[in-house]
């Protein structure tokens, strides 16, 4: 039984492992299946280098 399912994707409890993601059908090659917002952003490495940190 999915938790939850997108008709592209379904997150699905599996007995003794959690949950995981499955194709509900075929997917074409280059289908956005999942988008999000980030919960975290910060600089890039080479930024971060520049800092000032005295």
């Amino acid at each position: 039984m999915a938790v939850i399912d997108t008709g592209l994707v379904a997150i699905v409890q599996v007995p003794g492992q959690g949950r995981g993601l499955f194709a509900s059908q075929p997917i074409d090659y280059g289908t956005e299946v999942l988008r999000e917002q980030p919960m975290v952003c910060y600089p890039a490495p080479t930024v971060l280098d520049q800092v000032d940190r005295s």
